[in-house]
């Protein structure tokens, strides 16, 4: 018969062999989930809100190829306005803003530098960045319903990319 040792091995006569022991954890399981330092729920603090010079329009992967090159894996999700389609299917001008959220709010810091806004150079285009404040959206009977900004069109006018 073997004896037990207090780091869980069973001693016998051809030696000690491992014996599986019960793991119990202290973990709760109706914790709630678990959010680094810096993290905020509120997209508004995570986002810039950005330009494009007319004419010079970015989509989404160079605007998102950008900020993953300089910064890391830092982006959550990228929006550019797009104006609404008309009859046969052309659009009436190119982007000249959108959304950039990032998955923590000192993204926002990190970027803008302390200035209140900065331009980077995409594929020699000019990005201009400031942020995002939710409270000079300017909602319109032309522009898409509130919300959209957060995954489909935009809840912001043009007059807002203008300032």
């Amino acid at each position: 018969m073997g004896g037990s040792t207090m780091n869980g091995s069973e001693v016998g006569a051809g030696g000690s062999r491992p014996v599986a022991m019960a793991k119990t954890s202290n973990l709760n399981p109706s914790a709630p989930e678990w959010r680094p330092n810096g993290y905020d729920d509120n997209e508004d603090l995570r986002s810039l809100f950005v330009t494009f010079s007319n004419g010079y329009p970015l989509n989404e992967g160079q605007i998102s190829t950008f900020f993953t090159r300089k910064y890391g894996a830092c982006v959550e999700r990228v929006y550019v306005h797009r104006t609404r389609t008309v009859e046969g299917g052309r659009r009436k001008k190119p982007p000249l803003f959108g959304k950039v959220t990032f998955k923590w709010p000192f993204m926002v810091q990190m970027v803008m530098s302390g200035e209140d806004k900065v331009c980077f150079r995409i594929d020699g285009r000019p990005l201009w960045c400031k942020s995002f404040d939710p409270s000079r959206l300017h909602h319109s009977s032309s522009s898409p319903s509130s919300g959209e900004l957060h995954g489909g069109s935009s809840d912001i006018s043009p007059a807002a990319a203008e300032e």
